[in-house]
């Protein structure tokens, strides 16, 4: 490149140009010296792992999914933390108790085009 073209490059790419090519030679000893930490890497001792360390490791992760499988199993038995309006819910046929059979005759006749007529039928009334 000639220097007046140099002269009229910005700022940035002239010290890019300046720089060279980014392209460096290592130097003279480096493929030496890679080839003897090659060498040495190869000789070292290699790392044993023995089967104790291994137990443990998969001893810890039992014990871990048996106490995991134990506090998800409380919760779904309801064994568990209960909030105080779980406990007091009553049943549904404690809440059939509380209604009058009047009241549940009147509310199927109101609504008997809703029901199944046979089904109806086949009941016997409420005494």
């Amino acid at each position: 490149m000639h220097s007046k073209e140099s002269e009229e490059l910005p700022a940035a790419l002239r010290a890019l140009r300046e720089k060279g090519d980014g392209f460096v030679s290592p130097p003279d000893a480096y493929f030496a010296q890679l080839a003897q930490e090659t060498v040495a890497r190869v000789h070292r001792p290699a790392v044993v792992r023995t089967w104790r360390s291994a137990t443990w490791a998969v001893a810890a992760s039992l014990l871990l999914l048996l106490g995991l499988w134990l506090a998800l199993d409380r919760d779904f038995r309801g064994e568990g933390t209960t909030t105080p309006m779980a406990q007091a819910t009553p049943s549904s046929a404690e809440l059939l108790a509380d209604i009058p059979p009047e009241a549940i005759e009147e509310y199927i006749g109101s609504r008997l085009s809703e029901f199944e007529t046979e089904l109806y039928a086949a009941q016997p009334p409420n005494e």
